[in-house]
């Protein structure tokens, strides 16, 4: 026949942990009223009580995601000939992160500069004919009908102008996009 250990209940704070470690009162065998202390000693592990401070935390999978989502993109064709950070490293908004070769674009300034300078003489020149076409015209010595064209190539070469000034002042600009700066400030930075 198996032997049955039938525990009573056991009252008060620590019941869990007195019913499962020992008995409270005695135990029953088989309907036969026992002592407590006539059972086993039970191994129990021990250790000191110390107070530490525990810092709670709890992990969960997911994903991070930056602030600000950038991307660079050159504004003109060209050969990288400079690389001004390192991987992983902050920059502030400002920082030189490119160099794209600027040779083309300071020669096609300087064509530019020509092609004005060019455009501004015609504009002199087709302004002195035009003067000088109007006085003959005032003195009688000269037609009318001699005089429009003049008059129509100084508005043309004038206009000239303009578009070699815009023309200067595309190349410049095109010329400043070859340095490539941060848009944002980036990367990590510890707090302070």
């Amino acid at each position: 026949m198996k032997n049955v250990i039938k525990r009573q209940s056991c009252h008060g704070p620590f019941r869990e942990f007195a019913g499962a470690c020992m008995p409270c009162h005695g135990t029953r065998r088989h309907g036969r009223s026992v002592a407590a202390g006539s059972t086993a000693p039970v191994d129990v592990d021990v250790a000191a009580v110390i107070s530490t401070t525990v810092t709670d935390y709890q992990d969960y999978s997911g994903r991070t995601e930056a602030i600000n989502r950038v991307e660079i993109r050159p504004l003109v064709s060209g050969t990288i000939v400079g690389v001004h950070f390192a991987d992983g490293a902050s920059v502030r908004r400002g920082d030189l992160l490119f160099t794209i070769d600027p040779r083309p674009f300071v020669a096609e300034v300087d064509r530019a500069s020509a092609e004005l300078a060019a455009a501004r003489a015609r504009d002199g020149y087709a302004s002195t004919d035009a003067a000088r076409a109007q006085r003959l015209l005032t003195d009688k010595r000269y037609c009318e009908t001699r005089l429009r064209p003049r008059a129509e190539h100084r508005e043309e070469a004038a206009a000239n102008v303009l578009s070699a000034q815009a023309a200067l002042e595309r190349a410049k600009i095109n010329l400043t996009y070859t340095n490539i700066v941060a848009p944002v400030q980036a990367g990590y930075r510890a707090p302070k």
